[in-house]
């Protein structure tokens, strides 16, 4: 009988603890809509590549986020060989245009 008592005391606190958990923290529902351009040249002896992401988000804070601080940043992947690799943009409002522009060069 202690056993089954001390048992329910547990399982009472562990859901006075989950009950009172409900509603924290930050959920913001955004979509982003990004595009990515590739482009590639040579002049017969260098090769030149480009990768442009660009784009921007639309959407809404939930309760209790903090809107005007949230950002998100785009980022290009750009890697001839061994030369290159990720570029990022500058960060920016979570409805704002971004872009990152990532150029490389190899002989």
């Amino acid at each position: 009988m202690r056993t089954l008592t001390i048992s329910l005391f547990c399982l009472c606190l562990f859901f006075g603890f989950v009950h009172s958990s409900h509603a924290q923290g930050c959920r913001a529902d955004y979509t982003f809509s990004y595009a990515t351009y590739v482009t590639g040249s040579t002049d017969g002896t260098n090769i030149y590549t480009t990768v442009l992401t660009d784009g921007s988000g639309s959407g809404s804070p939930g309760p209790g986020c903090n809107y005007p601080n949230a950002r998100h940043t785009a980022s290009s992947y750009n890697l001839l060989g061994s030369t290159g690799g990720w570029v990022y943009g500058n960060p920016g409002y979570m409805t704002g245009y971004l872009s990152a522009e990532n150029d490389q060069q190899i002989v």
